[in-house]
């Protein structure tokens, strides 16, 4: 099984920010840094891809075959997660970088990807179902728009099947799940609920830190600089505030009511007087005062 993990470096969601006056900062990649001010920046692995790349390396233990490979777009900062996927089960990591990607939204990162991973020998595309900084959520389907290859989101389960294909439970909204089975090459998005992703001993981390990773520009991945800006990018990012309160949820009541009943219940905002009795003795006393308590109120007859 030959899969493919594409991997985000985002910032860490402990970081102290703080809204910016107007946003003129320049961006940096993949984040809205340029809407905030970062006193103190750190950047780890997208918690979504950490649930794509232990799935990618399950698949190949499973099988006992195959290779699976870490991909990335991210400046030169962007390889400490290279160094993660490698040290957490993944047998070599591909860097995608140029300056001209600094910039690139979504739309262009997929598409950048897409191009780079034509170029490999895969099985299996997984991505993170979103990242945790943009949460656009349409790098996976794009890549499968590219490549021409079937894709399925939002999987929190995987397994082979026979004649090269895989058996996905798809979650919908709500309370529902869907079983979808699907050819392989496929494309597929994974869901923080999929697996709890290993962490890796010090000593797999030590070498692979010492894994040279090379950096590859457009030009390696045969595209340029004039093609990337015919196609995008297409998603701005006009504003960014903090989000509003919540209204409070105003009662209203039936409509089945009488119209007293309805007046009653306005005039109270719904709120109907409670009394509690709590009744600390032993249990036949207790059982006693509940009894009393049920035929005073006629909600029991009888002695």
């Amino acid at each position: 099984m030959e899969s493919i993990v594409c991997i985000k470096q985002v910032l860490d969601p402990d970081c102290q920010l703080e809204l910016s006056k107007g946003g003129q900062e320049r961006a940096q990649f993949g984040t809205c840094c340029r809407w905030f001010e970062i006193t103190q920046p750190r950047y780890t692995l997208n918690p979504y891809d950490r649930v794509a790349l232990e799935a990618a390396v399950g698949l190949r233990e499973q099988t006992g075959r195959g290779q699976v490979t870490a991909v990335t777009i991210g400046p030169p900062r962007a390889q400490a997660v290279l160094h993660y996927a490698l040290a957490a089960g993944a047998d070599q990591a591909l860097h995608i970088w140029d300056n001209a990607l600094e910039d690139a939204d979504a739309y262009l990162t997929a598409m950048v990807l897409a191009h780079a991973i034509r170029r490999l020998d895969c099985d299996l595309i997984i991505c993170g179902q979103r990242s945790i900084d943009t949460g656009i959520m349409c790098v996976a389907a794009k890549i499968a728009e590219t490549l021409a290859l079937p894709y399925i989101c939002g999987v929190d389960a995987l397994e082979l099947a026979d004649r090269g294909s895989i058996i996905a439970h798809h979650c919908l909204d709500g309370a529902w799940d869907e079983i979808v089975r699907c050819r392989l090459p496929a494309v597929i998005s994974v869901g923080i609920r999929m697996n709890q992703p290993r962490y890796p001993n010090l000593r797999r981390y030590r070498q692979a830190l010492k894994t040279d990773i090379p950096i590859l520009s457009l030009d390696s991945l045969g595209l340029t600089t004039e093609a990337l800006k015919v196609a995008g990018p297409v998603i701005q990012i006009w504003d960014v505030s903090a989000s509003r309160r919540l209204p409070r949820r105003i009662f209203v009541p039936g409509s089945h009511l009488p119209v007293d009943k309805r007046t009653q219940l306005i005039l109270s905002g719904g709120i109907r007087s409670r009394r509690g009795q709590l009744i600390c003795a032993p249990a036949e006393h207790a059982a006693g005062e509940v009894m009393r308590f049920l035929r005073e109120r006629g909600l029991l007859q009888g002695d």
